[in-house]
């Protein structure tokens, strides 16, 4: 299924570049991010997602068109190249005590709600789940977070009186000693952008997280 979706997002990604008359900075960047947020939403490490990016972005910058092929060619000669780097470097593992899993999505994607159930998931199979809620975009989700929290009894950490979500994850992870497998709802955004990405990447660069699913 994961597969399946990689495969599509990756396909309609490169029909719209064909489509496309120039292929120009911008032509580049909005073709990088829908490959971007194809490869988030198949659960691929963000920081690889990012590394693959920039090397697409620079070498289709940079590198000539061997031979007859065509700018828009060279760059989907480019992208196949990295994801085949990328995918043969990437390993799933399964979850291990200890590890920090981000979860980082839109608004409506029922994110903070994902982030109980897969406490209570972890919990039945005998991990020691903590959660915290890093979502200072939506004031009601600190709310809904410590009410589910206290349903499956799972520790919980947050601060609605705390804007700086980087802040409130830091303290989180130092109230709970960075023990046990700690689930962070980050902030949501009304869709998939740039900002929402460069908070990932924030967030991301800053905990550096085990794993990160896109909701």
């Amino acid at each position: 299924m994961v597969l399946e979706k990689l495969k599509d997002g990756l396909q309609n990604a490169i029909i719209d570049l064909r489509k496309a008359v120039v292929i120009d900075k911008k032509t580049i960047k909005e073709y990088i991010k829908e490959i971007q947020k194809t490869l988030l939403s198949s659960d691929v490490d963000v920081q690889l997602v990012f590394k693959l990016s920039k090397n697409i972005e620079e070498r289709t910058l940079l590198e000539k068109p061997p031979g007859t092929l065509s700018r828009k060619e060279n760059l989907i000669r480019i992208t196949y190249e990295e994801l085949v780097k990328l995918l043969g470097i990437e390993k799933k593992s399964p979850i291990k005590e200890n590890e920090r899993i981000l979860l980082v999505g839109t608004h409506g994607s029922d994110k903070t709600t994902t982030a109980a159930k897969l406490a209570r998931y972890l919990e039945k199979k005998g991990y020691n789940t903590k959660l915290i809620c890093a979502d200072t975009f939506r004031p009601a989700a600190f709310e809904q977070l410590k009410q589910l929290a206290k349903q499956i009894n799972v520790p919980f950490y947050g601060d609605p009186e705390e804007k700086n979500s980087l802040k409130i994850i830091d303290d989180g992870i130092k109230k709970f000693r960075n023990e046990g497998v700690i689930i962070i709802d980050s902030e949501g955004r009304h869709k998939l952008n740039n900002e929402l990405m460069n908070e990932i990447n924030r967030i991301y660069l800053k905990i550096k997280p085990e794993k990160t699913f896109l909701v």
